[in-house]
């Protein structure tokens, strides 16, 4: 994967008109290729934006209360719970692509404390 391909694949999978959020609400339950493609291309973004202080706006945007898009009731509760599990990754990927690489972000602080 590159950097632009993991770019259109965080885009297209929160916030396209296919997203995963959309179909969620939609009440057709993820489809676990992408939420895996999805991880994969953020991790590989995490790595890629190392060192960078700006992070592309679609990208941001993609990011912003990524977990809340994740809380669904209309799931039982087996369904609800990978949600949550994958409302958590992927806002662990978000604060690590956002970290300023000095230690203190939120990710980095929860590893330490283990």
């Amino acid at each position: 994967m590159d950097e632009t391909r993991a770019e259109q694949v965080v885009v297209a999978r929160l916030l396209g008109p296919r997203s995963v959020p959309l179909r969620l609400h939609q009440r057709d339950f993820v489809d676990e290729a992408e939420v895996a493609e999805l991880v994969e291309a953020l991790a590989f973004l995490v790595q890629a934006y190392k060192g960078r202080s700006t992070v592309p706006k679609p990208i941001a945007l993609a990011l912003v209360d990524i977990s809340a898009r994740f809380d669904n009731r209309y799931y039982s509760q087996e369904q609800q719970e990978r949600l949550e599990d994958i409302a958590h990754e992927l806002q662990r990927l978000a604060e690590d692509l956002f970290d300023p690489g000095d230690g203190d972000s939120p990710s980095a602080q929860r590893g330490s404390a283990s």
